[in-house]
């Protein structure tokens, strides 16, 4: 049997395609000894040479010790060589996922950083695929999510190919990303799971985290609690406009915002919270004058456009 390199499981040193396919020519000889062939580690004169490794025929088995022994001018279609070579791109030393060295990327290229958006239904929140040491990737990759509270969390897995990109997070993490890259682009899309619940996810590749700027930004002090929010518009024309709220003082946000108007009023419900804020926007469209209740309390809350 005959499969794509990389496609069958690693050995403990990380290796794949150490048996089967073909048998390997080595450079041990093989020596006569009492009438019996028997290896010799040590190169010496002759040309029957040792092969190891077995191959497609399946009448070898595909085991270490399977051996064969062959003058050096023999040619047959299961004898062949394999070839190692020292990784030198960072991108190709994975935390225990050895991965093929066709499937190297450019760190020029692609930078060595993934970012995206994940949309959980009532938040949406920004994650950053990183090196734990961009000087040293090869330590490790970590992921951080910007809107609760920039929290980092170490990564046990990851590998990054032209054709896919994977990582999986620690048991108390509970994170795992298998992506397909977009044709084209720099991108990988795929699903996202966190809990054992899955989201669609896209990741971007580049030297650093480039989100999506909001169109507007709006902050506030609920003078009550003291408490500092801000509110990310993001306009796509009129029919999509999308509001997400974050709480600066507690470090954490993403938090879908409905908008409405009712006589007068623009109504900014934040369903997560079941508490909503209700003023009315002056004309220059710089201040919004209102007041923010939830759970029976109400405080007053002024947002300016920054």
């Amino acid at each position: 049997m005959i499969w794509p390199v990389a496609s069958q499981k690693p050995n403990n040193l990380g290796l794949f395609d150490s048996l089967g396919n073909v048998f390997c020519w080595t450079q041990n000889t093989a020596i006569l000894v009492g009438g019996q062939w028997q290896d010799h580690e040590t190169p010496t004169e002759g040309n029957i040479r040792v092969l190891l490794g077995s191959t497609f025929n399946p009448e070898y088995p595909t085991l270490s010790s399977t051996r064969g022994i062959h003058d050096i001018s023999d040619r047959y279609p299961q004898f062949g060589f394999r070839v190692a070579r020292t990784i030198k791109n960072p991108k190709e030393l994975s935390n225990d996922v050895p991965r093929s060295p066709t499937s190297q990327l450019s760190n020029d290229e692609w930078g060595l950083v993934w970012f995206g958006t994940v949309d959980f239904g009532f938040t949406v929140l920004r994650i950053v695929v990183e090196p734990i040491n961009k000087e040293n990737p090869s330590t490790g990759y970590q992921i951080r999510r910007i809107d609760q509270d920039n929290s980092v969390a170490k990564l046990d897995k990851f590998s990054a190919s032209d054709t896919e990109l994977f990582f999986q997070g620690t048991e108390s993490v509970g994170v795992v990303f298998r992506g397909r890259r977009s044709s084209g682009s720099k991108s990988y899309e795929g699903e996202y799971k966190t809990s054992g619940r899955p989201y669609a996810l896209k990741l971007r590749g580049g030297n650093q985290a480039n989100f999506e700027p909001p169109s507007e930004i709006w902050e506030a002090t609920l003078e009550s609690s003291e408490t500092i929010v801000q509110l990310r518009v993001y306009n796509k024309g009129l029919a999509s406009e999308r509001i997400l709220i974050d709480d600066l003082t507690h470090k954490a946000g993403g938090l879908k915002v409905d908008k409405s108007i009712v006589d007068g009023d623009l109504i900014l419900r934040v369903p997560p919270l079941q508490g909503e804020w209700k003023g009315k926007v002056n004309e220059a469209g710089t201040k919004m004058t209102g007041y923010w209740s939830q759970n029976g309390q109400e405080e007053r809350a002024v947002f300016r456009r920054k």
